[in-house]
């Protein structure tokens, strides 16, 4: 998955999500098809991150077993009863990416790769009973992880604004801005085009009761101030 260029690797995700073999299918079967695929990129992207932060490679046959038993799971859960959906959907445990319960509003679940000066970044939003509001994918350019997570957060906030959404929920990997703080490094390039981008959205919406808490902290780059945010539960 390294070695797939970001045009080979949008044309992918392009085809899983309207492929043309379901041109003549009905919207239902569409529409399953289309959770699948999203069930199967997160699984996928979940490890290919996991692995990448323990600095290991995914192995390309590993890749294919989770596929395979995504599919295996899609077929066995079309053919259960109706009255058992329910009790499958629960789950027991709180998810990963969501540490503390959250109703009432939108998710907002962002994540990002960096590589060789490029990001691609992908949000997907859902409402409070799980449906799917918003898929989008934005590319630019950034010199590091750490801008990487400032410009994805930076994206995700202006799709809240654009569209006036404000009982939100962010989800996303801040390791290397909570990494920064906690050790307040410093760095030869600027962030502050970014960073306070970031804090005048968040600023704008203190009196919108976000579901999220921003701690702000200066730190010193090049001479310069700049704002570096830290995502907390609320």
């Amino acid at each position: 998955m390294d070695q797939t260029s970001v045009t080979t690797g949008l044309k992918l995700v392009k085809w899983m999500f309207n492929p043309h073999h379901l041109g003549n299918c009905d919207q239902e079967v569409k529409k399953e098809f289309i959770i699948f695929a999203a069930v199967v990129y997160d699984r996928i992207w979940n490890m290919r991150n996991k692995k990448f932060h323990e600095d290991l490679r995914v192995n390309s046959n590993f890749i294919l077993k989770m596929v395979i038993a995504a599919i295996k799971e899609f077929q066995e859960a079309s053919v259960l009863p109706t009255n058992n959906l329910t009790h499958i959907e629960e789950r027991s445990t709180p998810l990963t990416f969501m540490p503390t319960p959250f109703s009432g509003g939108i998710r907002i679940l962002i994540d990002a790769a960096f590589k060789n000066g490029e990001t691609t970044a992908g949000i997907v939003a859902k409402d409070n009973f799980d449906r799917i509001l918003l898929i989008a994918t934005s590319i630019f350019a950034a010199h590091s992880s750490l801008e990487t997570e400032l410009q994805a957060l930076d994206v995700g906030l202006l799709q809240c604004t654009t569209r006036n959404w404000h009982n939100v929920f962010f989800s996303l990997d801040l390791k290397e801005m909570v990494s920064s703080i906690a050790h307040h490094r410093s760095f030869s390039w600027c962030l502050s085009h970014i960073a306070f981008k970031v804090i005048s959205f968040l600023i704008s919406w203190c009196l919108s009761h976000i579901a999220f808490k921003v701690i702000s902290f200066l730190i010193s780059c090049s001479g310069k101030m700049v704002w570096i945010p830290k995502m907390m539960n609320s």
